[in-house]
């Protein structure tokens, strides 16, 4: 059933992904992709961001403007919406990806193939338990069954079965009522009372009755078996004899003893165990049943997909710390600068204009990004006032809005104290960039923690060990 809902859901996901593909194709060229192949799901994803609710799939204003400062851009709609569409695509693929995978999983592991033969596992790696499915006249029963480990000797028969002389016989019989009538398999147990007494059987007609307590060839009208329990107790014995009548087990209703018990019978050195094909005088068949792993991949995808889309947010997040890191290592720089060409005379303004010029071989620093672009709305016909706030908030860094403020200051009173301010200016950014650079060994040392404190353990059993060895040699 599971199988043909994945057929299902893989047949109307391919239609939806071509259907939009093809109605969306025009809409979704402008937009880029890092990779070509998750672009193939852009158009379903535009249909699905623009019917889902905002509040899950479309644009966020906090995306938005972390965007803006690692784009270095006022005006970033498109990127916003390559980046979600992105994202979006990314969790589309993953769950179509599962939904293939788990269809060609059902189709190669189906798990209604006839079998009359079950594998053994290699000698050490135990028995094989199979699920079967009898099917007998129509009707259906689930048995399970264990196939013992492929050996290449006959099997010791079990010695030292152990029971009570005065509950013995009740032990020995168990489901079955009566000693006079035993159609179920015994139980000759191995010691009673915790262990303390040991008990050793004989069969006198092993044949019928095995020594695992399995009911084998006896005949319909009842076959006489003596059972032989010695019972031994700190070199003390007792005998215990059980006289039983046992008949067949009725196939039909102890089809999983039967099966077992056939299984049980078979030659262990052979790979293959051959099922029986009747049960009494009725015909049979067995369905294996095969691992069904494949229903769990699709659920898994998709809590997987949906993890990665909620928490994809935070590898933006992370792109934005490092280029606060990065803007607060280059802050001395530019305060340097901005102090060195004021003080030749050189307005706030040119001084800007002067540091972007000269910042080509920087590109991969924001910092730079932002004064471009302060320069350019500067040149744009915006006044300086609204340019250096709009400079300190897209930096979104106390430092640099510190530092416009008091550009901006300076600017309102038309002060000739620029110079000094920004000189105390340069020596609290100094400060602050040796106390990062504290923070950042600290922070170093104790990520380096854990592996030193394994080095010692390690250097101490180096040096132990050679003096207890020779402790113990002595």
């Amino acid at each position: 059933m599971i199988k043909w809902i994945y057929i299902l859901l893989f047949l109307i996901s391919t239609t939806a992904v071509i259907t939009c593909g093809w109605r969306n194709a025009n809409k979704v060229k402008r937009y880029k992709c890092s990779n070509n192949f998750i672009k193939l799901f852009y158009g379903i994803s535009f249909w699905i961001v623009n019917i889902c609710p905002g509040h899950i799939v479309k644009e966020s204003s906090h995306v938005e403007e972390i965007i803006k400062k690692l784009s270095v851009k006022e005006q970033v709609t498109k990127e916003h919406k390559e980046y979600v569409l992105e994202k979006t695509a990314t969790v589309v693929l993953i769950v179509y990806g599962a939904l293939l995978l788990a269809t060609v999983v059902a189709f190669v592991n189906d798990n209604s193939k006839y079998t009359d033969v079950l594998q053994r596992y290699d000698k050490g790696q135990g028995e094989a338990i199979y699920e079967l499915n009898a099917i007998v006249e129509n009707e259906t029963r689930k048995i399970e069954v264990v196939v013992q480990e492929k050996t290449y000797s006959e099997d010791e028969a079990m010695e030292l079965l152990k029971v009570c002389k005065n509950s013995i016989q009740k032990e020995v019989l168990a489901d079955n009522k009566s000693p006079d009538r035993v159609d179920k398999s015994l139980n000759l147990v191995e010691s009673m009372l915790n262990g303390e007494v040991q008990v050793q059987w004989e069969i006198s007609n092993d044949k019928a009755v095995g020594y695992d307590g399995k009911i084998g060839e006896v005949k319909s009208d009842g076959t006489p078996v003596e059972l032989t329990a010695t019972l031994v107790l700190q070199g003390y014995t007792a005998v215990k004899n059980i006289t039983l009548t046992v008949f067949p087990i009725d196939p039909k209703e102890h089809i999983q003893e039967y099966v077992q018990m056939n299984i049980d019978n078979s030659d262990l050195s052979k790979k293959e165990v051959k099922l029986p094909q009747k049960l009494g005088d009725k015909d049979v068949r067995f369905i294996s049943k095969k691992d069904k792993t494949y229903e769990l991949i699709f659920p898994v995808a998709v809590v997987a997909a949906l993890f990665i889309y909620f928490f994809k947010d935070r590898e933006l997040q992370k792109e934005l710390d490092k280029r606060n890191l990065q803007m607060m290592a280059d802050y001395p720089e530019i305060v340097s600068k901005l102090l060195l060409l004021t003080m030749t005379g050189m307005s706030v303004r040119r001084a800007f204009v002067t540091i972007a010029d000269g910042a080509e071989d920087k590109k991969q620093r924001y910092v730079y990004g932002e004064i471009r672009l302060l320069v350019s709305n500067l040149q744009s016909g915006r006044s300086e006032l609204k340019a250096y706030e709009e400079f300190g908030k897209r930096c979104g860094v106390y430092s640099y809005i510190r530092l416009m403020n008091i550009i901006s200051q300076n600017l309102k009173r038309g002060s000739n104290e620029m110079g000094k301010a920004l000189k105390a200016e340069l020596d609290m950014a100094l400060l602050e960039k040796k106390n990062n650079a504290i923070k950042i060994g600290e922070t170093a040392g104790t990520k380096l923690m854990v592996p030193m404190i394994l080095l010692l353990i390690i250097s101490l059993v180096i040096i132990a060990a050679p003096a207890l060895l020779s402790l113990q040699m002595r």
